[in-house]
């Protein structure tokens, strides 16, 4: 069975999206409360996302489509349950390419997972948001892009001393070992 989390933070060079920031803050919540490890992909700023991290990488990658090529040759295989992209233009496009690759379902927005009896629940809003729903996934990964007012780590759950691994985003018409 999976047991790791894979968040993709997005930003630019004056710092990380409001709305990434619940892609950190929902894996964060998922992590503690199944027992995980969390991983992150930053990409486009220097700083650091809140939370706890046992793997980082960073991405200077322009464009989702070469990003996503990277990142399925990542999660490819079963070590990650779920990888989460916040709810930005740039984690949109990049959850759906790489949902694409993996042949993984895609949900958004997701405001909750919760591991319960060996299967990963999905909670995400319905009707309008006047109700929720539930959905549950059948295999491992799910690509989830986190609602923008989903919970966020705190800034005391800062990751100073994080070392990253540099990704090299795929260009378009390169092949990819998936």
């Amino acid at each position: 069975m999976a047991g790791r989390v894979l968040a993709v933070v997005d930003g630019t060079a004056t710092g990380v999206h409001r709305r990434a920031l619940a892609a950190a803050g929902l894996a964060q919540r998922l992590v503690s409360e199944a027992g995980l490890a969390a991983d992150v992909v930053v990409v486009g700023f220097a700083g650091h996302p809140p939370g706890r991290w046992q793997r980082a990488w960073r991405s200077e990658a322009s464009s989702p489509q070469g990003l996503a090529g990277e990142l399925a040759g990542i999660v490819n295989g079963d070590e990650y349950l779920a990888v989460i992209g916040g709810d930005t233009p740039f984690g949109r496009e990049l959850c759906a390419r790489l949902a694409v690759r993996l042949g993984a379902p895609v949900v958004a927005p997701v405001l909750s997972l919760r591991l319960q009896g060996g299967k990963l629940r999905v909670v995400r809003p319905a009707q309008y948001g006047a109700a929720t729903a539930t959905l549950e996934v059948a295999r491992p990964p799910l690509v989830a892009i986190a609602h923008a007012d989903m919970m966020r780590a705190t800034a005391s759950d800062a990751a100073s001393g994080l070392e990253f691994e540099s990704l090299r985003a795929i260009g378009p018409g390169e092949p990819v070992e998936v």
